[in-house]
């Protein structure tokens, strides 16, 4: 979520009743989220009068939000040329910030940074503190991207303090979505639910259905993380449902790649390729390559777990270029991780324990905890497969140390289930069982873990328990875990 100017209605006052009334009709459907309806009157209102800034300027906010960024950008950029030759402060600094958006979507995060730079140099010169803060967030979005937490929540005080300075009392959501995305990415899942929770409430309290969707669908991510499936299904609904009453096309497209993701972590392989696949091919996703990278992202996860190691390792591949031509160093890693998965199921050690060293070469600071335990517990597997099983448990056991010091529940979660499954391979029913017991504990609802569970239970011979805890496994993560579920059940059924 980019902060845009919309959060105030601006006044046309170009002299003309006609294109005043067809400005202030359209702000009005733009404010209550219908963009299609908003375009169209915006239209009649930037032609009724060729020299008026303010319909001009919202119309391109609108296309941009319809989902042509190409054009919306021109727009940009004719504005910006007359601002300048009128030696205009608001408009540079609005344009700016509009300019910084579409380059930042676009994927050219140095360019984004020369327009965010230039427009908060000409609103503190001339005290725009309220254009100040949403260049600020904005910024601090791109740090984020950067994989830069510390300068992100830095500007994010700049942001907050420039709003208190405009004397604005209900921040926009914009600002605890980015909050909210940065907790996230350094392991608090549970802190980002709750800035998402107050993006929500001051969009709601700021009548912005737009993005009020976007609250939603993030709310939805963090739930589908936590092992929350049921209400992350929720939260997507109500996002899909207000997407729809305003017509935001751009946001169910976004609500398509979130299917996708959720439909993944149940499962439905089928429903994630077939959302992935569609996301891909929108006009919009090939405008904007973070989406598209997420779409691809996808689609090799789908064709790993589906044994298609080629295709996987393609569209890794895809994902990580996209991501590296945008600077964004996130993105990058999420791709690296699973180019390793991809190399180790090919059983390609080298490459696989190529791709797990440039991970955690990147991902040494603490900001980046997430992937380096990703990558250590790659490089467990590889250990395993080379038969080091001692040096495979110790690299698990400093790496659930190091999750529970960050508080990744979730990886320490999974990283204990691998640690339980290994001391069963070896007898260690005690260890296993602690081990199960940490997994239980931080991450209940994971089909992996109550996998886990069952095969404890085989082990105890209480296959009735056991039985049930494979189906509930399988409920939760379908065909992701269907061959181990199955290997479990026959091996125990011999």
């Amino acid at each position: 979520r980019r902060s845009v100017d919309g959060e105030m209605l601006r006044v046309a006052n170009t002299g003309d009743p006609f294109t005043d009334q067809a400005y202030a009709r359209g702000m009005h459907e733009k404010i209550s989220g219908n963009m299609q309806q908003a375009k169209e009157l915006l239209e009649v209102a930037a032609q009724g009068r060729d020299e008026a800034f303010w319909p001009a300027y919202e119309l391109a906010l609108s296309i941009a939000e319809l989902g042509d960024l190409d054009d919306a950008n021109q727009r940009y950029q004719r504005l910006l040329e007359r601002a300048v030759a009128q030696a205009s402060p608001l408009q540079i600094a609005v344009l700016s910030n509009a300019l910084g958006i579409s380059a930042d979507l676009r994927g050219d995060l140095v360019q984004s940074q020369q327009h965010y730079e230039e427009g908060i140099q000409w609103a503190q010169e001339y005290e725009l503190h309220q254009q100040s803060a949403q260049l600020w967030i904005n910024y601090a979005v791109l740090e984020r991207a950067r994989a830069q937490p510390v300068l992100a929540r830095e500007y994010l005080g700049r942001a907050f303090s420039a709003y208190e300075r405009a004397g604005v009392e209900v921040l926009p959501g914009d600002f605890y979505i980015t909050l909210g995305n940065i907790a996230a990415d350094t392991g608090d899942l549970r802190e980002a639910q709750q800035q998402y929770s107050q993006a929500l409430t001051n969009f709601r309290r700021l009548d912005r259905p737009a993005g009020a969707g976007i609250a939603l669908s993030n709310l939805s991510w963090a739930s589908q993380m936590l092992g929350e499936l049921d209400t992350s299904e929720r939260y997507l609904a109500e996002s899909i449902a207000v997407r729809e009453e305003i017509g935001d096309t751009v946001g169910l497209v976004k609500s398509e790649i979130r299917q996708a993701g959720l439909a993944y972590s149940r499962g439905k392989l089928t429903l994630a390729h077939s959302a992935a696949l569609k996301v891909s091919q929108t006009p919009y996703a090939q405008q904007e390559q973070e989406l598209l990278a997420s779409a691809h992202n996808t689609l090799g996860f789908v064709a790993l777990d589906r044994g298609q190691i080629d295709n996987a390792l393609q569209q890794f591949q895809l994902a990580f270029d996209l991501e590296r031509a945008g600077g964004r160093v996130f993105g990058q890693l999420n791709a690296r991780i699973g180019l390793a998965k991809s190399h180790l199921a090919n059983a390609d050690l080298q490459q696989a324990r190529q791709q797990t060293a440039l991970v955690l070469d990147s991902a040494q600071s603490e900001s980046m905890p997430k992937f380096a335990l990703q990558a250590m517990q790659v490089e467990a597997q590889i250990l395993q497969l080379e038969r080091e099983l001692p040096a495979a448990v110790e690299l698990l056991e400093q790496a659930v140390a190091q999750a529970n010091q960050v508080g990744e529940d979730r990886m320490q979660a999974l990283l204990a289930t691998d640690l339980a499954n290994l001391a069963l391979d070896q007898k260690d029913l005690a260890s296993a069982e602690a081990w199960a017991g940490t997994a239980s504990q931080l991450l209940p609802n994971d089909g992996r873990v109550r996998l886990l569970a069952a095969r404890l239970a085989f082990v105890k011979q209480e296959p009735t328990k056991a039985e049930q805890l494979v189906a509930q496994a399988q409920d939760l993560m379908g065909e992701r875990i269907q061959q181990q579920a199955q290997g479990l059940l026959v091996q125990y059924a011999q």
